[in-house]
């Protein structure tokens, strides 16, 4: 009986393992997926905006 205690025990701290094992793997994909979207956005939102200072750097050393 006590060797199926323990057993027991065993299988739950292997779980327990797993378990944190898992929400870390999550926490960090979550926060890779964060980075690429900020990523995203902001090309997409200066892309516009680094044009204009190419065209204007252009300009510059064209004059």
């Amino acid at each position: 009986m006590i060797n199926n205690d323990n057993i027991c025990l065993d299988q739950i701290e292997e779980v327990k393992r797993r378990d944190d094992r898992f929400f870390q793997l999550v926490n960090k994909q979550e926060q890779t997926s964060r980075t690429i979207i900020i990523a995203a956005a902001s090309v997409v939102v200066l892309s516009p905006v680094l044009g204009t200072v190419a065209e204007f750097v252009a300009r510059l050393l064209a004059n």
